[in-house]
């Protein structure tokens, strides 16, 4: 029986060599499952799927940055001013170029043309109602169900291909390749730091940069200024790099003892693990400063969410990460 890469090649093969067609290219891949995840089934071709097409934008990660610093740092004469979902929208839409490649792209390949919708942002091109059928005809893949150990089903697939004409006019696809399903945050230890300890809170002087040193110094109040519902705080950690509940039980006690024994609420982001296997500064030292001191200067009333990205194969996905965050944001 032919293999499922070999049907693959040799359809690629001949799109190439049939006239009027540009070959096919691997546009993206997750040749490793994350930890945690298995191949449960093929997913039936009859399936629905909600395909949607991020395309390529101008905005450079370099530009982004300095949006962002334009914005957010004190000294910059537009500190605080920030841009309205329609400034947003207007500075990453997609070029005219794109949106008409692609769609036409679709069209070539079958769709029907009111089945093509551009999201409001001008940054997604929607397949309405598309199958798991059609969406491996139009990206040359196979999806599957994934299974999460803690028993959350996820649909993807570990490559997917586009035209060779189509691919730069195009970001991502999803789903595809990006195991971004929500898993359940792990259970809050009760257990508390038995260990006492000489001191606590700190000293009253700031020789060093304790929670309340950075509270005085930034007129950060001891208490959110409105209900913790209408906040949000997100810190965003690399794996292999991990907290370790223990090391934030051990600061909770000194300068936070409500804290003790409390985790901040996980979101797993393309596979990401809370991995405690590799340990040291190298892995756990930055994490730890993060969560710290976050948690110690909103108080316990306020929760902090962790977005865990990426699996420990392969670690630090920053470029996907960028993508994703462009997607949170304009959907």
């Amino acid at each position: 029986m032919w293999s499922f890469h070999f049907v693959i090649a040799l359809h690629l093969w001949t799109a190439a060599v049939s006239g009027g067609t540009s070959p096919w290219i691997l546009h993206e891949e997750h040749p490793n499952i994350p930890s945690g995840w298995t191949r449960a089934r093929k997913l039936p071709s009859t399936s629905p799927i909600r395909l949607r097409i991020a395309l390529a934008n101008s905005v450079s990660m370099d530009e982004m940055s300095s949006y962002l610093n334009d914005v957010s740092h004190p000294d910059s004469p537009n500190y605080g001013k920030h841009w309205t979902p329609e400034q947003v929208a207007a500075k990453f839409a997609a070029k005219n170029d794109n949106i008409t490649a692609v769609r036409n792209w679709l069209v070539d390949s079958g769709i029907a043309p009111d089945r093509v919708k551009l999201s409001p942002s001008k940054g997604w091109l929607h397949v309405l109602n598309s199958t798991a059928g059609e969406a491996e005809e139009l990206l040359h893949t196979e999806y599957h169900v994934y299974l999460h150990d803690t028993g959350v089903e996820h649909i993807a697939t570990q490559r997917y291909h586009l035209p060779a004409h189509v691919a730069p006019h195009v970001d991502f696809v999803v789903p595809t390749i990006h195991f971004d399903a929500k898993i359940p945050t792990m259970a809050v230890s009760e257990s508390h730091n038995s260990t006492g300890k000489a001191r606590r809170g700190g000293s009253s002087r700031c020789e060093q940069m304790q929670p309340h040193c950075y509270r005085g110094l930034y007129g950060i109040p001891e208490t959110p200024p409105s209900p913790a519902k209408q906040n949000s705080f997100g810190i965003v950690e690399y794996t292999p790099n991990a907290y370790l509940q223990k090391d934030l039980d051990m600061f909770a006690d000194l300068f936070s003892p409500s804290l003790v024994g409390k985790s901040p609420k996980r979101i797993s982001i393309d596979g990401g693990t809370q991995q405690t296997k590799l340990r040291g500064s190298k892995y756990n030292a930055e994490s730890n400063y993060n969560l710290q001191y976050a948690m110690a200067l909103v108080g316990e009333k306020q929760p902090v969410t962790l977005y865990q990205v990426g699996d420990t194969v392969k670690g630090k996905r920053k470029v996907d990460i960028a993508d994703a965050a462009i997607a949170a944001i304009i959907p």
